[in-house]
């Protein structure tokens, strides 16, 4: 921004240069489309929490950065027309893509699931049920991939994923902290007869194609802290009283 040489002060910028760039610096967050179409981004090119596109603290975080960058304030109504414009465009150009992408944890899953379509077990049972498709399946995971390695982890890892499952058509569903019943449900949600054309419903085939072929990287993206999910949960989360 340069001075008026009349006044002094910051040459005010039109509307259009300042949404575009607030694009330029959403751009520089890592902006994707999960599987639903819902936009996310990271507040720190190198890492860092991740946010909904439209969360109130991304919008507090670019208000910030552009007076700190540009010695004004961007306006709210300028920052939000940058959410909207960054988000049309990926909804416009990209394929949406999966938080639980190439995730060791769901391959195993998966592959377990194609065995024993619906049952229930505590987060420890499933965690040896994942181990055992690991040993009968050598070449599922590469050198770099591993399962959670308590079931406390495992826990932690079903409550923040279980939303997003469904997407790969399995129904995981756990009785609420305090219920005499601690185990986690999960059924395979079969492909609609033809009577029914609700978009969850899935064959095991097709989610298994879903997910990405084994390349090693293995670090799904999610936005629940390990706080959260305790907070949640609390000493539950392990699974150990049925």
């Amino acid at each position: 921004m340069t001075d008026n040489a009349e006044t002094g002060k910051p040459k005010r910028r039109s509307a259009t240069e300042v949404i575009d760039k607030l694009v330029e610096m959403i751009k520089e967050m890592s902006p994707y489309l999960d599987m639903s179409g819902t936009a996310y981004c990271k507040l720190r090119a190198d890492g860092g929490v991740t946010f909904t596109l439209r969360d109130r603290r991304v919008r507090a975080y670019l208000i910030y950065r552009y007076h700190e960058l540009h010695a004004v304030h961007p306006g709210r109504e300028r920052v939000n027309e940058a959410i909207e414009f960054v988000e049309g465009q990926l909804l416009a150009t990209t394929s949406p893509s999966s938080p639980l992408e190439n995730c060791p944890v769901l391959r195993c899953l998966l592959c377990a699931l194609q065995e024993e379509e619906s049952g229930a077990g505590s987060a420890m049972e499933i965690l040896q049920m994942l181990r055992e498709v690991k040993r009968k399946h050598k070449n599922l995971l590469s050198g770099t991939e591993d399962l959670p390695d308590t079931p406390t982890a495992m826990g932690k890892w079903l409550a923040r994923n279980q939303l997003r499952l469904r997407a790969y058509g399995i129904d995981l569903s756990r009785p609420p902290r305090g219920s005499k019943k601690r185990l986690w449900d999960w059924q395979v949600i079969l492909a609609s007869d033809g009577n029914d054309t609700c978009g969850t419903q899935v064959s095991p085939d097709q989610a298994a194609a879903w997910y990405p072929k084994n390349t090693g990287e293995a670090a799904p993206t999610d936005t629940m802290t390990d706080e959260s999910i305790t907070n949640a949960l609390g000493d539950s989360l392990d699974g150990t009283e049925s």
